[in-house]
C-alpha cells in the first residue's frame, strides 16, 4: 500500500513540480521550513484570516500551494496563508504524524499539535491575525493531519478543509474541547484513500461518510437529518458529471459538517473555478465562535 501512495505522489510531483514555495517570506520554526504569504490588500494592518496548507505524504509546501492555486484564493479572500514542510522519514519523504492510519511509517515520536500551536503563536506575534478565522487545509496525509489538529487544537481552529484525508478510526481518539467547522472533499474514484475507507498499511481509516458522521456526532448535529444536494461539477475534465454536497442539519453555528462528493474524481481532484470560488465562500462564512460577545460573524469577509 505504501507503493500506492508513492504512485499518487509521483502524479502530484508531475503536476506541481517540487521544491519550496516561492513568493513568500521564508522562516524556520522548530526546525520546519515555513513560507508566509501576505495579501496585497491596502488594509494590511487590519486582522486577516489565517490558512495553514498541509501537503500530502512525500509532498512539499510548493506542491499543495500550486495544486490548490491558493495565491488566487488568498488574493480574492484577502487572507494570510502559510505552507509548512513536514518531517522527513527514513526514505526522505516528508510526512505528518497525523493519525495511526497515516502516515508515520517511520514510527517517529513527533508532537504535531505542540508544533502547530507554537507555529500559530509565532505567526500571531508578527501579523494581525483574526483569532476567529484560523483554518487548516490539507490534502491526503495533510487532510488526516487537518482532522487531527481539529481534534487537538479545537479552541483555536475555526475550521478545516480535508481533501482525501480521514478522521481517526476510533472516535474516542479525537477529543475536541469546542465545535469546529468541517468540510470533507472526496473523489469517488480515489484508489489511494478510498471513499469507502481502507488501510494504507498502518491501521484502518474510516470512510468519508463515517468521517463526517463522527464530526456530526461530536458537534452535536442532528444525525437524522443529512441532506444531499446535486450541484454543478467541481472538477475539470468531467463537467458532465454533477457533484454532490451532503450536509448535516441542526449543527451549532461554528460547528457545521459537510461532505463534497465528486463522482469520477480520484485522489487528486482537478478542481475547477467553481470549486475554488466555493472554497473561498466556505472560508468566509465559517468563523469561530466569538468567546467574548457570544455572537457569530457569519458572512463577514476577512477584512
Amino acid at each position: 500500500m505504501k507503493k500506492t501512495i508513492f504512485l499518487g505522489l509521483s502524479l502530484l510531483l508531475t503536476l506541481m513540480g517540487s521544491g519550496v514555495a516561492e513568493g513568500g517570506t521564508q522562516t524556520v520554526i522548530e526546525g520546519r521550513v515555513v513560507n508566509l504569504f501576505l495579501p496585497t490588500s491596502s488594509s494590511i494592518s487590519s486582522p486577516k484570516g489565517l490558512v495553514i496548507l498541509l501537503h500530502s505524504y512525500g509532498g512539499t509546501g510548493k506542491q499543495i500551494d500550486g495544486y490548490l492555486q491558493f495565491k488566487n484564493i488568498a488574493k480574492d479572500a484577502s487572507l494570510i496563508y502559510v505552507t509548512v514542510e513536514g518531517t522527513k522519514d527514513g526514505s526522505g519523504k516528508q510526512f505528518w504524524n497525523a493519525t495511526p492510519s497515516c502516515c508515520n511509517f517511520a514510527k517517529k515520536q513527533i508532537d504535531e499539535a505542540d508544533f502547530f500551536k507554537k507555529l500559530i503563536t509565532e505567526i500571531e506575534k508578527q501579523n494581525a491575525i483574526d483569532p476567529l478565522r484560523i483554518f487548516i487545509v490539507g490534502h491526503s496525509n495533510g487532510g488526516f493531519m487537518a482532522h487531527s489538529l481539529a481534534c487537538s487544537l479545537s479552541p483555536t481552529i475555526a475550521g478545516i478543509i480535508s481533501i482525501a484525508g480521514e478522521q481517526f478510526m476510533n472516535p474516542s481518539d479525537c477529543q475536541p474541547n469546542s465545535v469546529v467547522n468541517i468540510l470533507q472533499i472526496q473523489g469517488l474514484a480515489d484508489q489511494i484513500v478510498p471513499y469507502s475507507g481502507g488501510n494504507l498499511g498502518l491501521a484502518p481509516f474510516p470512510s468519508a461518510e463515517e468521517t463526517v458522521k463522527i464530526w456530526a456526532t461530536k458537534n452535536r448535529c442532528d444525525l437524522s437529518k443529512l441532506t444531499t444536494k446535486e450541484v454543478p461539477s467541481l472538477v475539470s475534465g468531467i463537467p458532465q458529471v454533477s457533484s454532490l454536497t451532503k450536509r448535516y442539519e441542526g449543527c451549532p453555528i461554528g460547528g457545521s459538517v459537510e461532505l463534497w462528493v465528486i463522482p469520477g474524481a480520484g485522489h487528486i481532484p482537478n478542481f475547477n473555478a467553481r470549486a475554488r470560488s466555493q472554497i473561498i465562500l466556505w472560508l468566509q462564512t465559517h468563523p469561530k465562535i466569538d468567546p467574548n460577545i457570544l455572537k457569530f460573524k457569519i458572512g463577514k469577509k476577512f477584512d
